[in-house]
This record gives structure tokens, sequence and C-alpha cells, in this order.
């Protein structure tokens, strides 16, 4: 039975889990940096669901075009139809949530746009581009002396729209620099001053990248973003038994890093043109090309993180972990400890009572502890008097025991138990 009316495809199903987690950072009573966080937490999860599920959809459209999912009866080209138009409708709602906490997060930690930095901040960020970030820098222009280079899944471009300083070569050519800057230099640069401000390295980049193309004029530029198909069979990795698994695993994942696009991601600054010509070059269709205005990756919020810790309103309430409750008797000469959730066959007595700190508790001690009980230390002895085996069981299955508060606090609740 296939219903549309009764039924959700379960990417689509997906999606509106997501715009759940979306609607958190939408949500005015959440700490303004958590809110930040769920942005970056949806991201995250849009970037897994694409890699996985989208890149498995497209394999299916290769394979079987006309196979259709059970539930739904949608097959895998109208799937990928309907998630480009949904997810085109939840980045708008991104780039609103980011604005807005973005906006109201600049009391504490303000994003400047290089352009909009004047005086000393902007001679300071001119200095440090020239000092730090350009020397690591490689441009390469497209032609056909120098193909389009492989992009890395997920990691942040620059690209451009070149014309020729040369009145004799009129003809476009496209640019594109890496613009990964983690193991080099840092990607938030901290501006000085007694307000926290900061500047992203591809914005800065972005800023300055007629340096890198002296002999032409840059008629475009913008930040992109490719995200590659990871959807790998490890069954058919595994075809033959005599291959070492490690081996097998390792050429996956490196394979896995070289699949074809799924998505591309642009920058509202990007023309019509560049983002034709840069599709035309991944071989992806203008319906999984999506513009934004905020960040393509939410990396940077942890170095914001490290910065606002001292904010507490800032963030949820520290919640400290909590032991779970051991069955402790005896020493720890005598038995391991074993929490209440453990499945234990046991061939054992019961044993009920109250024991010394004023807990009712319900012990099992195995029968083969026994001779080691009458020879424990008489501190022990001590303990396990008056308690009484209220029930003898044979090969039984104790899945879980009872212990019940005489008014002690939570944290006294610790017992050593006697157990094989």
């Amino acid at each position: 039975m296939t219903d549309s009316n009764v039924y959700d495809n379960r990417e689509l199903s997906w999606l509106k889990f997501n715009q759940r987690v979306l609607e958190e950072a939408q949500d005015v009573n959440v700490p303004l940096f958590e809110r930040m966080r769920f942005i970056s937490i949806f991201t995250s999860n849009l970037d897994e669901f694409f890699m996985v599920r989208v890149g498995s959809l497209y394999d299916q459209d290769l394979v079987d075009p006309q196979k259709c999912e059970n539930k739904t009866g949608m097959t895998a080209a109208r799937q990928l139809k309907e998630i480009a138009r949904r997810v085109k409708d939840l980045l708008y709602i991104k780039d609103c949530a980011f604005s807005e906490v973005s906006a109201k997060l600049s009391e504490y930690a303000e994003l400047k746009k290089p352009a909009d930095l004047k005086g000393d901040d902007k001679l300071f960020l001119r200095l440090y581009f020239e000092r730090e970030i350009l020397p690591l820098l490689s441009p390469s222009i497209i032609d056909k002396n120098h193909p389009f280079p492989f992009l890395k899944n997920r990691a942040i471009y620059i690209g451009t729209l070149l014309k020729s300083k040369n009145e004799e070569k009129k003809k476009q050519l496209v640019g594109i620099l890496s613009a990964e800057c983690d193991k080099d230099f840092p990607r938030v640069i901290f501006l000085p001053g007694q307000n926290l401000r900061y500047v992203l390295a591809e914005d800065v980049i972005l800023h300055y990248i007629d340096t890198l193309f002296p002999n032409f004029f840059v008629e475009n530029r913008c930040i992109m973003r490719v995200t590659r198909n990871a959807d790998i069979d490890v069954n058919e990795a595994l075809y033959d038994h005599d291959m070492d698994f490690r081996n097998v695993m390792e050429e996956l994942c490196r394979k896995r890093k070289k699949l074809m696009p799924v998505r591309a991601e642009f920058s509202y600054d990007a023309s019509p043109e560049l983002v034709k010509r840069m599709l035309d070059y991944l071989e992806l269709s203008d319906s999984f090309s999506f513009m934004q205005s905020c960040p393509l990756d939410f990396g940077f919020i942890s170095a914001l993180e490290d910065k606002l810790e001292n904010r507490s309103e800032l963030f949820y309430n520290q919640v400290s972990p909590q032991n779970s409750i051991n069955f402790r008797i005896a020493s720890a000469s005598l038995g391991a400890s074993s929490t209440i959730e453990s499945v234990i066959p046991v061939s054992s007595t019961i044993f009920a009572g109250i024991g010394r700190s004023g807990f009712t508790m319900v012990l099992n001690v195995s029968t083969t502890c026994m001779p080691r009980i009458r020879t424990a230390p008489i501190s022990v002895r001590r303990s396990l008097a008056g308690l009484k085996p209220v029930v003898s069981t044979s090969k039984t299955m104790i899945s879980s025991c009872s212990v019940r508060s005489s008014g002690l606090s939570t944290t006294s609740r610790r017992f050593k138990s006697l157990t094989t």
C-alpha cells in the first residue's frame, strides 16, 4: 500500500526533524549562544543528510531510476526534486535565524565584514593578511592547460570570474583557491580592542582577492563549498574474504572523499554566470546549488565559545553527571562492583534486610562467595550481620535489584556487591 496522504517519505520526514532543530534556534527562551549552536547542529546534520541519504538517492537514480519508494511511491528523481525545494526553504529560515542571533550576540562578540572596517582595524587586517595568510595561498586559473582542480568535501573555497587586463584577451576565466585555514592559520581572526570583535578568514581572503590575480580584473567573487556523496557499500568491498579488513576500510575511506558532488553552496556574492560555470565544472544541476547569506560552515563557533565561557547568561546551566547506583557491601577485596542494571546468570541465595547505612537492600550473593564470606574480615561479616535468606534460586536470571531509600542523600547510595 502506498499513499502519500497517509505516509510520509523517509527523507522528507528527516528534513522535518532537522527543521525542529532549527526552530530551537528561533526560540527566544533559549540562551543566545545555544541558539547559535542549534544553527551549527542544523548545518552539520544537513551535511550528513546530503552525504549519505541524498548520495544514496543519486546512486539509485543511476542504477534503477524506475524504482519507487514503498511508502509514498516516489522515485529517486522525484525525491531529489522535493528535497531540493524543501532545503531551499529551510536555508532561508536559517539565514533569518542567523541574522537575528548574530545581531543580538554582537553585544558580546560581533562578527565584522572586512569592508566595514576603518582606521586602525583596517590597517591591522591588511597587515595580518599580507603576513599570515597571503604567503600560504595558491590560486588557480582554469584554462585549457589547467583543468578544474579537485574540491575537497565540505572545504571552503573562493571562486572568481576574471577578465584579463590585456585588451586582446577578452575571454572570461574562472579562478579558484582554497580557503582552508585551520592547519595554517586560524579561521577566526580577533580584532584588537576592548570589545570582542572578529572576522572570518574566508571573508578576509575574499576581500583582498585582487592581490592574488594581479594581471586580471576580478569581475565577480564568492565563497563556495561542495558536498560530496559519501554513501559507500562495505559489503561490496568485502567480496574477497582473504583481504585484510583494515586495508579494505582504509581504501573505502579514501574513496569516500572522492565521490561525485551532490551539492554546491554559494554566498550571495556569486553572480549567475559564476554559479553556472562552477556547476558545469562540478556536473551538478542548478536545483542542487544553494545560495546563503550566513557562513557556509559553522565550525568557527567553538573559538567563540572559548572566549565567551565566562558569560553564563549565554549558555544553558551546567548539569553535572550522576553516578549510577551500585551495590556495595563488603570490601573491594571480596568482589567487583555491579550496577543494578546488570543481568547476571546465577545459582545463588537472595539476602534481604536493613543495612547499616539505613537502606533496605536486596542482595544477590553467589553461592561460590560463601566460603570467602566466612573467612572475611570482621568488619565485612558485621556488614552482613542481620541479612536473612528470603529466596533461594537455582540458575536464575537476576535482571534488577531494588534499593529503597530511608531518607539518606542520593550521594550515599553506593554499596559493594559480592558477585562472582
